[in-house]
């Protein structure tokens, strides 16, 4: 017994052992300031900080903003930050338990997949190909998103699976509708699903009662930002949705969008092969019930969904609930065929049998190299971080405390620095974000507002002047670059005078700043 117990702890350890090496080499790359590999991470803790300190829901000095895409993380934040103060390890610690319990989740559901040993090993896959230790160490919500999101598939599935027994979702299940997409807005594609099958099965009391709950919160947060003149969905969502279809080269990049995504990220393609090959030959042995077809149906909805009207990328990120249910439910599978190939090895399992298992195997390389990258690429993205939009913040924070700042990454500057943010992309303004989603934003209409506004400094990717025009009166005064870049949008980040007043005025606090950058932080500072 104590050998087995030692033997279901060996995946929690890994974990833990895996995480903190990499949040160790981290620190390393930082000189000792814990850090995050996306600024988005920031976000979340800027808002927090504000909603602890004064109240405000707000990524800065504003009264509200509807930036986040996960007002449940961001809220228990927010209570941390209020019960225990404004601490740069409270992202990081939250996720990590969230990482932690959808591991010791996944342990619980694999439980009957064969001997212990194969139960472990199965679980340390799941493990890796997400992988749970760099997602829990970026510090937001995808780790929770991806707990909350086999929590209901499993459950759901049982729903389906025995439409006898009662037609109401039990409270838990209801719970964690309620949950999903206020963590992520990407849960609905799930419930959209849960509900459809719900409704095919007749059960409508059932299919209202799933929808209220699921759409409770989200609907609670909606309302709060429409009191507060914001959209329903937060800017965050809004934004990164907007997808031109006005003109037929756009409804085509709209049609085919999924096929792109599913193209380009070959881990996804491999995954959902993989799942329905291991299906396919389950369901041809006969070896699966009820609960695991509709687990399999309900995922490649859900995938489908995300493929076409979501994103993927981003520091592993967008996908990685996709990643933790679809391996999940793979090994589920797998389990099922080694179980039965250990109790029967030659009954019916032909030469195009073990071809097709052989090719599921297969199939889990992209997984595995992806997430091999990505326990690679953690520390030197935690570097990349806090070599510019870290800096950036420590500057602001210095030289323009209190005043309105144009910005492209909006995270660290407004976690570390109290300001009023001109937010080009638009996930921090409401102005700004309204001229995304109406096609008309340009870098005339930000200097219009800028300008109205007293901004006191523009801190922005030059890149974007390839893309737009930039303002006449504007004046580049300096500029940073960092080394091996991965995950910032460009190496370089450019330092703007609005008007030629403060043109003297941000080249001296440049040149004063230059000995607390690090040393592989190049500044230019562009002379008289």
């Amino acid at each position: 017994m104590k050998k087995n117990t030692l033997l279901d702890l060996l995946p929690l350890f890994l974990y833990l052992l895996l995480a903190l090496t990499l949040f160790w080499q981290a620190l390393n790359n930082t000189g000792g300031q814990i850090g995050y590999p996306v600024d988005d991470a920031f976000i979340h803790m800027a808002i927090a900080r504000h909603f602890a300190e004064d109240g405000h829901w707000s990524v800065d000095l504003s009264p509200f903003t509807s930036a986040s895409s996960s007002p449940l993380w961001t809220l228990l934040l927010g209570v941390i930050f209020r019960l225990g103060g404004v601490r740069d390890w409270a992202a990081l610690l939250l996720s990590l338990l969230a990482g932690a319990a959808a591991l010791l989740m996944a342990q619980r559901l694999l439980a009957n997949s064969g001997r212990r040993l194969v139960q472990v090993v199965l679980v340390i896959l799941v493990l890796l190909f997400t992988p749970l230790p760099v997602l829990a160490l970026t510090g937001m919500e995808h780790a929770l998103h991806a707990l909350l999101s086999a929590a209901v598939l499993w459950s759901a599935s049982e729903l389906l699976a025995a439409p006898e027994r009662s037609n109401r979702p039990g409270w838990g299940l209801l719970a964690l509708c309620a949950l999903l997409p206020v963590t992520r807005y990407e849960g609905l594609f799930l419930l959209f699903w849960v509900g459809l099958a719900l409704l095919w099965q007749k059960r409508l009391r059932a299919a209202v009662t799933l929808a209220a709950a699921g759409a409770s919160l989200m609907t609670l947060y909606g309302l709060i930002s429409l009191a507060n003149g914001w959209a329903f969905f937060p800017n965050s969502v809004l934004v990164k949705s907007v997808v031109d279809v006005s003109s037929a080269a756009g409804l085509a990049q709209f049609l085919t969008q999924g096929i792109y995504n599913l193209l380009d990220t070959p881990a996804l393609f491999g995954l959902i092969v993989a799942v329905l090959l291991a299906f396919g030959l389950g369901e041809g042995l006969g070896l699966l019930n009820s609960p695991q077809r509709w687990r399999v149906g309900l995922f490649v909805g859900m995938f489908s969904l995300h493929l076409q009207l979501a994103r993927v990328g981003w520091f592993f990120r967008y996908e990685a609930y996709l990643v933790f249910t679809g391996s999940l439910l793979l090994m589920e599978l797998l389990g099922v065929l080694l179980k039965w190939l250990q109790s029967r090895p030659q009954e019916r399992f032909t030469p195009l049998n073990a071809a097709a298992l052989m090719l599921t195997l297969l199939l889990l390389l992209p997984l595995a190299y992806r997430g091999g990258n990505a326990f690679s690429a953690y520390p030197l993205a935690v570097r990349n971080i806090h070599e510019q939009q870290v800096q950036m913040a420590r500057f602001v924070s210095r030289f323009y405390n209190g005043q309105r700042i144009v910005a492209n990454d909006i995270g660290a500057i407004s976690y570390y620095a109290d300001i009023h943010l001109i937010d080009i992309l638009g996930l921090a303004n409401r102005q700004t974000g309204r001229w995304w989603q109406e096609g008309s934003w340009n870098f005339a209409n930000v200097d219009d507002l800028a300008q109205s506004e007293g901004a006191a400094l523009a801190i922005l990717y030059p890149e974007w002047f390839d893309l737009y025009s930039k303002p006449a009166g504007w004046v580049e005064v300096g500029r940073w670059r960092i080394a091996d870049n991965i995950v910032c949008t460009s190496d370089t980040v450019a330092f703007y005078a609005l008007r030629p007043a403060q043109v003297n005025e941000i080249r001296q606090n440049l040149r004063d700043f230059s000995p607390e950058l690090p040393e592989t932080v190049q500044q230019q500072v562009i002379a008289p």
